[in-house]
This record gives structure tokens, sequence and C-alpha cells, in this order.
């Protein structure tokens, strides 16, 4: 025993980590945490941003010409409003049942979004295109072809009617008067 009244402790023992815990506090944990997070913080200033906005662009025309010599039906292209663009677009099995479709999607300037899906597909594509959360809310005529309208409470809607033999179906969150505008494109593109 010492003169404290204190047994010497045994390095690595359970008394010595005892004793070092006691010892130890908060402070040291904060300090530590603190090291941590200006490491991350120091990493994270040299990690490379892109300079470029990160809105995808592609080329739907240029793919609908590419891609019209495999399809059976004559692609739709309408024309974009002014500030729209195209960030996707395929020709590929879409819907249940699963059929052939040309498939394009825009986003507008006031971030309003909208598709395209054409195929040659039967009463049941229809329904797996608009869904079950749309429901029928009647018809437009639009360059002399009948559109059924459908919509929700949410603001989602779609525009599905005949054209040339094929199906289209308009679906997004545009303004109504912008489905007549896209419509139109393609009834009269036929």
């Amino acid at each position: 025993m010492s003169d404290t009244g204190r047994v010497p402790v045994q390095p690595g023992s359970r008394e010595e980590m005892r004793r070092i815990r006691m010892s130890s506090n908060w402070v040291n944990m904060v300090i530590a945490l603190g090291v941590c997070l200006a490491a991350v913080l120091v990493a994270f200033a040299f990690v490379p941003r892109p300079e470029m906005e990160l809105t995808r662009e592609v080329d739907y025309v240029g793919m609908a010409q590419s891609a019209q010599t495999s399809a059976d039906f004559t692609l739709a292209v309408p024309a974009l409003p002014e500030g729209w663009t195209s960030n996707e677009a395929n020709l590929e099995p879409m819907g249940t049942p699963a059929v052939e479709t040309w498939y394009v999607s825009w986003v507008g300037p006031e971030r309003e979004w909208m598709s395209l899906r054409q195929s040659q597909g039967n009463d049941n594509w229809v329904r797996s295109m608009v869904t079950d959360e749309l429901s029928e809310s009647g018809t437009r005529e639009i360059a002399g072809q009948t559109f059924t309208a459908y919509e929700n409470s949410r603001g989602d809607q779609a525009l599905v009617g005949e054209v040339d033999g094929t199906t289209v179906v308009l679906k997004g969150t545009a303004a109504w008067e912008t489905y007549d505008r896209f419509a139109t494109e393609i009834v009269e593109g036929a």
C-alpha cells in the first residue's frame, strides 16, 4: 500500500481503465467532435461542383427521327412552346399490357411538366397510363378530334385521344391551354 492509502494500479487493468474514464470529461469529447467536423468541412470545400445547370435536355426530335425506323406507327413530334424543353425521350414497351410506346417528357418555365405516351395500345393500356388516381372530367374538342380529359384534386391531369390510328396520352401538371396546344400540334402533325 502506498502512503495515500491507495492500492497501486496495474497497467491495462480494469481499475486503470475506470480511472481514465472517470478523469475524462465531456469537454474532450466536444473538442474531438469539433475537430472531426472541421475536417469534414475542409473536405467539402475542395469537392468540385458542376458549373452548369443540372437540368438535362434531350433532342427529342432527333431521337424521334432515329426511332421512327423501328416504330410501327408515325411518332408524334409536337413543336414546343417557348421556354419548354425535353428532358427524356425513348421508344420502348410500356404499360399493361406492355406495348411499344413513344414516350417524351417536357418541362416548362413555370415548373410545369407534361409527358406524351403514344402507342397502338388498347383500353387496358390507356388505364395503365392514366392510373387510378385520375378521374374522367369531360371531353375536349381539339383540331377536330375528341379527347377525354382526366384530373384530380392535386392538379394532375391527362388528355387521351385517338390520332392517326394510335392512342395519345398527354399527362402532367400544366394549364389546360398547354394541353390543347400540344394536342393540336400532334393532330395537325399526323
